[in-house]
């Protein structure tokens, strides 16, 4: 389900959180749920295979020269390609590592799909829309999203922007992963009070 994992989360803190046993004061109610929230272990999933490959997988990327991790959904060979080609583009990359420290932050692509008309409204250059796609990469620690308008039969980057403080759409990966952690979380299923069915999957 396409956004399962987002009410989950709000469960989670939510119900958590509740109480229902009549209205009180904000006060009582902020001390009372103080008391009763629970904070999770930073490695309370660290008992499940697939979020364990999933560090790994974010650990291997921060070590490389272009530290990003790349989508791993299921891309056409021109999807790959273009991926290939945003990433060498240094506009496209300018934000990859703290200017500060010189330490690589988080990016991940999301997502890599057929360009619209849309996207072109602003590329100088003549290209053709079939052989063209949008590239979204996401920086978790400046929470902003780089995009690159890619054309794979000039094999080359025509168009790049930068959207801060917004989020792409997350990728087919994201969302399972989402899902199985919801699934197997004894937090989550706790909050819900039920155990969700794989039938949600």
């Amino acid at each position: 389900m396409k956004n399962f994992f987002f009410p989950i989360l709000i469960l989670f803190f939510v119900v958590a959180c509740n109480n229902n046993t009549g209205p009180k004061t904000v006060a009582e109610a902020y001390d009372e749920d103080v008391l009763k929230s629970v904070i999770a272990n930073n490695d309370s999933l660290n008992t499940f295979d697939f979020v364990t490959a999933r560090v790994q997988a974010i650990k291997t990327a921060l070590q490389q020269p272009v530290p990003v991790l790349v989508c791993s959904d299921s891309l056409s060979a021109n999807q790959k390609l273009a991926q290939e080609i945003a990433l060498t583009d240094s506009t496209f990359k300018a934000f990859l590592f703290d200017i500060y420290a010189k330490q690589p932050y988080r990016n991940e692509i999301f997502g890599v799909y057929p360009a619209r008309e849309s996207d072109l409204a602003n590329v100088k250059v003549a290209c053709n829309l079939p052989t063209t796609f949008r590239v979204e990469m996401y920086n978790y620690a400046l929470n902003s999203t780089s995009v690159a308008i890619v054309d794979v039969q000039q094999k080359k980057t025509i168009h790049r922007f930068y959207l801060r403080q917004m989020q792409p759409d997350i990728s087919k990966t994201l969302k399972d992963l989402a899902v199985k952690i919801a699934l197997e979380s004894p937090e989550v299923q706790q909050a819900l009070g039920f155990k969700p069915p794989k039938k949600m999957l």
